[in-house]
């Protein structure tokens, strides 16, 4: 029998790995959950001594030779030599002495061996352990996400460390202009139709506004949605969102819209709810685009204007409203706008102001509003997949009780969602890595 280790001689996480393993050596105790979690604990203390001694051959392989600066390429001497580092992995703490290279040309130094390992620049964690404490923080509030990691790894984290994961990699993927490429790679060909879609909404922050409107944008190709009890289901998608910065948002959506080869594209549809700011994108980045204007923002106005001409219990206003929805299915806008007109002449007060507010809305927006051609041309009349992303993309992860977000966080974290919801979570951190080569499907 194996002499057993004296428990005054070792550190939190050995104790705990010595203990459970004694639990489930006794018969009365030795249940499934409880060998398991030996067993687990056993596996990660031969994972770590299997890094360490990685690392330490590593180290020991180090050269002192010149190397090239991997930005300019001019090769640079050792400025500093064995300076040590200490690294988090999923398996406990390891501590590599690296040498240290210094560009006279850049001003900027690095750690050849650091870039060899895939470690990132900043913070105490590796780039597995940071993939990690990524995925929970975008999944999940700061604190639950600490609380979480415990459930399924070895040691503890804080939630302020998850928060500086999130903050560095955002940093990190806002600085990449070709995130888009390495999320989703470009198409090989040119879709016969692309459906773009656009919409806004407001996300609680801190500072004088207390509300900021968040963009979220959709391409999709015709043929990735797929026709699900009746309503349109997006298989595959690039997304993307901003928080308060539109100048940015436009920049990212034509990027999507160039991965996608839109400039081939037979057909361009936008399919937006009525905001000004969606159509004059629409205009810039899709001059020749089909633009459609959300079918339930049609019917809704026409309600808006029934709930003031007339009283719910007479249900004239249901009628009103029937009546519309039917002009506009079978493509009959122009008489319908006649007859609104004509309803306005003996009319006063709030009832002409609402006929008035109705008119003046489907004249603006008749062209987007043939709905008998477009669903004859197999072509969504509805932004409810837009409205959905805004649901799955940014509010259940950042519109929760008691959030309230600093707007430059909220903008990063926003952009890191829609990648993740562009990718999936097992290809998202190496596509942000430029120094890893991505992993995993694309869902």
């Amino acid at each position: 029998m194996p002499e057993r280790p004296d428990l005054r001689d070792l550190t939190d996480e050995e104790l705990e790995v010595e203990l459970a393993r004694r639990r489930a050596t006794r018969p009365s105790e030795a249940d499934g959950y409880a060998v398991e979690v030996a067993l687990e604990g056993e596996g990660h203390a031969w994972v770590a001594r299997r890094l360490n001694a990685f690392f330490a051959a590593r180290e020991a392989a180090q050269t002192i030779a010149w190397q090239p600066c991997p930005r300019c390429g001019q090769r640079c001497r050792v400025r500093r030599k064995w300076v040590p580092r200490t690294i988090r992995s999923l398996h406990g703490a390891h501590t590599v002495r690296r040498h240290y290279h210094y560009c006279a040309t850049c001003g900027r130094g690095w750690y050849p061996l650091d870039a060899e390992l895939g470690w990132p620049e900043e913070g105490d964690l590796t780039a597995r352990l940071e993939q990690v404490v990524l995925d929970l923080g975008l999944h999940g509030p700061f604190e639950e996400a600490a609380e979480r990691f415990v459930v399924h790894h070895p040691g503890t984290i804080s939630e302020n460390l998850v928060r500086r994961v999130i903050d560095r990699v955002g940093r990190e993927a806002a600085g990449r202009p070709d995130l888009g490429a390495r999320l989703r790679p470009r198409a090989s060909s040119a879709p016969a139709t692309l459906v773009v879609q656009i919409d806004g909404s407001m996300l609680p922050t801190r500072g004088p506004d207390p509300w900021r409107e968040a963009k979220v944008g959709l391409v999709a190709r015709r043929d990735h949605i797929v026709s699900n009890k009746g309503r349109g289901l997006i298989t595959e998608a690039r997304f993307l969102a901003r928080v308060g910065d539109l100048v940015g948002f436009k920049q990212g959506l034509a990027d999507a819209l160039a991965l996608e080869r839109a400039e081939e594209c037979a057909r361009i549809v936008v399919v937006g709810d009525g905001a000004p700011w969606v159509w004059a994108l629409a205009d810039d980045l899709c001059p020749t685009a089909l633009q459609v204007l959300d079918y339930p923002h049609a019917v809704q106005h026409a309600t808006e204007a029934a709930e003031v001409l007339f009283a719910s219990a007479t249900g004239l206003g249901q009628l009103f409203v029937a009546t519309i929805e039917r002009r506009l299915q079978a493509g009959e806008i122009e008489a319908l706008l006649r007859d609104l007109e004509a309803c306005t002449f003996g009319t006063r007060g709030r009832d002409r102001a609402a006929l008035r507010t109705l008119t003046r809305y489907y004249r603006t927006h008749r062209n987007r509003m043939r709905y008998d051609r477009f669903r004859a041309w197999n072509l969504p009349c509805g932004s409810g997949a837009i409205e959905s992303a805004h649901r799955h993309v940014l509010q259940k992860r950042m519109k929760l009780a008691g959030q309230h977000w600093a707007p430059e966080r909220a903008d990063r974290l926003a952009q890191l969602r829609a990648a993740l919801a562009t990718c999936g979570p097992r290809r998202l951190y190496a596509a942000i890595r430029s120094d890893l080569r991505p992993t995993g499907s694309y869902n």
